[in-house]
């Protein structure tokens, strides 16, 4: 794979950097080395594709649970068919499904069956990190539907070349799970992913102050130990924010704090007619704070009891995702430790009565009152007189424009600042989005700062000039604009500028030419056109596809590397 993307020019690489997450490996360094998400985003939003959008998290998900070895190894079956059902299917217990039906007060619920085993042909490294690629084949070769479950888990035997890596598509139709065991907080916390939810990290901002400035703080992934998006062994409830975006939580038991006052909560595991979910903004970098409640019951039942005595506090964002080229916002938060000077962990990380959540800079004030086994009450004071900003708004003319090398493009761009009366005025700075660079290319804003009073637009001028030697390319060209006195205050726009030079005539002779494998559009040589088609045809099965190079039906990991093989050549 690095070789072949030595040979690639930057245009190329960009096509290649799209491919779609299933080829994990070497590719995946690459692709993270080399192409950062902001440019993962621009592809999935700008480039065609075939993938269906993320399945429902609500009602029925049926599942599939395929248990594989590999060739090195084929009597190695650490389990069976029964206990594989057991942890993931079963109504009972301690299940994937049960933790699901109770986290979702009944809303979400696996069925499904349990096949194999299955040997690919492939050893345990590297065939461990492509297996349903390896394996779909052989199980549509034995009868399984892979249509009738759009959630699929691929479960093997723990080997040391495969590190133990669990893994589990972010949203996708159909979502996969790669694991080598049966643990409950493993399957569930891959499933949360296919959801489309992302991670519960924690934030500690030194001894003294529960919140500081994001430069004063640390940030650390999974590191919430009281939910399985985190580190919970134990396998605790998702928290109250990940909830609300699943549709688990409906918008009556959700309450927005805009004004200052008195409120309760009710507990999070429990159906309820109370609210669930307190959110309040943090004005200064644009997110929320999250408050819930959690008490000891069903698979939060061996919380710590400071925990269960107070509310747990998060802060609350979004981040985007991919999965084959199309863009998931999942919902990401920072645990806060309201005892910051106390134990080491976050056994005492909930509010207690008579304690202070205090956040200076935004001047938010949050004092618990009270608490029982059913109810907290809580005392929130906010500066509601202070400026609380809005993302500023980006509108561009023309948004896809096309030219030859050299040429300019002008890109008309209006501002608009959307900040309410109450906020002072605001310079902005518009730039290209540095994300990547093309060489020769040049970017120009006039005027390239405004100040804006708060409801009030103004426009700028974008131009454009490609270098002499660009290649017919969509070339991305994304702006940026910034708060000169707060990098959270910005907003992008997706722009891009289209290369169409003269292509040569094809000329027909009497020559017959001999098609290379890799060739999927009959030209005679393998090149970015192959893979731009191989990459639209990616995970699709039938018949009478170009990219199934090995004539599989299916269009997959294997032709990829039958076109990676033969790139560059050409027949005669």
């Amino acid at each position: 794979m690095i070789s072949f993307l030595k040979q690639l020019p930057v245009k190329q690489k960009l096509y290649l950097l799209t491919i779609p997450l299933m080829f994990i490996g070497t590719a995946t360094a690459v692709y993270l080395a080399q192409k950062p998400q902001d440019i993962r985003n621009y592809a999935a939003e700008n480039m065609s594709t075939n993938t269906p959008p993320a399945l429902s998290p609500l009602g029925e998900q049926k599942t599939l649970v395929v248990l594989f070895n590999f060739q090195d190894d084929p009597n190695n079956k650490p389990f069976t068919k029964e206990e594989a059902s057991a942890a993931i299917l079963s109504n009972t217990g301690r299940s994937v499904n049960t933790y699901y039906q109770e986290n979702s007060y009944g809303q979400t619920w696996l069925t499904g069956e349990v096949v194999g085993w299955y040997t690919i042909p492939y050893d345990s490294q590297p065939g461990c990190y492509t297996a349903p690629e390896n394996i779909n084949p052989i199980l549509t070769q034995n009868g399984v539907n892979l249509d009738s479950y759009p959630r699929r888990i691929y479960i093997h035997p723990f080997t040391e070349s495969c590190e133990s890596r669990d893994s589990g598509s972010t949203g996708g139709n159909p979502s996969t799970i790669t694991a080598d065991d049966l643990n409950l907080y493993s399957l569930a916390h891959e499933f949360g992913h296919n959801l489309t939810l992302g991670h519960a990290n924690s934030a500690t901002c030194g001894l003294n102050k529960v919140i500081d400035d994001y430069s004063n703080c640390t940030f650390s992934t999974y590191g919430d130990p009281f939910g399985v998006m985190g580190h919970s062994w134990e396998g605790y409830h998702h928290n109250a924010f990940f909830k609300s975006w699943l549709g688990w939580i409906p918008p009556s038991r959700i309450l927005e704090i805009t004004r200052s006052g008195d409120y309760t909560l009710a507990p999070l595991e429990l159906p309820s007619n109370g609210h669930q979910l307190l959110k309040i903004r943090k004005p200064d970098t644009f997110q929320y704070y999250t408050l819930e409640y959690r008490q000891p019951y069903g698979f939060d039942n061996s919380l710590p009891t400071t925990i269960s005595e107070g509310v747990l506090i998060h802060i609350a964002y979004f981040r985007p995702y991919e999965r084959n080229l199309i863009t998931y916002q999942s919902p990401e938060t920072y645990l806060l430790d309201n005892t910051p000077n106390s134990q080491p962990g976050y056994n005492d990380a909930s509010l207690s009565d008579d304690k202070t959540f205090y956040d200076e800079i935004n001047n938010i004030r949050i004092t618990q009152l009270s608490h029982t086994n059913s109810s907290v009450t809580l005392r929130v004071e906010l500066d509601e007189n202070s400026c609380t900003p809005e993302l500023p708004k980006l509108d561009v003319i023309t948004l896809i424009q096309t030219g030859l090398p050299g040429q300019t493009l002008i890109y008309e761009v209006t501002l608009t600042n959307n900040d309410p009366l109450n906020c002072s005025s605001t310079t902005f700075v518009l730039d290209k989005d540095n994300t990547y660079f093309f060489p020769g290319w040049s970017y120009n804003f006039s005027p390239q700062s405004l100040q804006l009073q708060p409801q009030t637009s103004q426009s700028v001028t974008y131009s454009v000039i490609s270098s002499y030697d660009a290649e017919n390319f969509t070339y991305p060209a994304d702006i940026k604009v910034t708060d000169v006195n707060n990098s959270y205050h910005a907003k992008t726009a997706k722009v891009s500028y289209t290369i169409l030079n003269n292509i040569s005539p094809t000329i027909t002779t009497s020559i017959t030419s001999t098609q290379i494998s890799g060739d999927a559009n009959s030209d005679s040589r393998v090149n970015i056109l192959d893979f731009e088609i191989l990459r639209g045809q990616f995970n699709q099965s039938g018949s009478n596809l170009t990219a199934d190079f090995n004539n599989d039906n299916n269009v997959n990991i294997l032709d990829f590397e039958i076109l990676r093989t033969n790139f560059g050549k050409t027949g005669n």
